[in-house]
C-alpha cells in the first residue's frame, strides 16, 4: 500500500463484486487516494475504515495508474 500523505484522501471501499479493468473479484477491498486507485485485495475478516457497498463496483484504469494491488 502507498503511504498516503497527510494533505491526501485514503478511502477503503468494499462490495462483494468489484470489477477492476473488465476483471472481475470477489468480496474484495479497493483502496483510493484522492481518487485514484492504489491497491485491491480480498476481504480477509472485518476491515476498519472501510465504507461497505452494495452491487457491482466498477473501476477502469491505467495500468500506470495501479500501483499496488493484485
Amino acid at each position: 500500500m502507498v503511504q498516503p500523505d497527510a494533505r491526501k484522501k485514503l478511502r477503503k471501499i468494499a462490495a462483494n463484486k468489484i470489477i477492476i479493468d473488465s476483471i472481475p473479484y470477489t468480496n474484495h477491498v479497493v483502496e483510493l487516494l484522492d481518487g485514484v486507485l492504489v491497491s485491491h485485495y480480498p476481504i480477509d475478516g472485518e476491515q476498519a475504515m472501510t465504507e461497505w457497498h452494495t452491487g457491482t463496483l466498477t473501476y477502469k484504469t491505467k495500468k500506470a495508474d495501479l500501483v499496488g494491488g493484485h
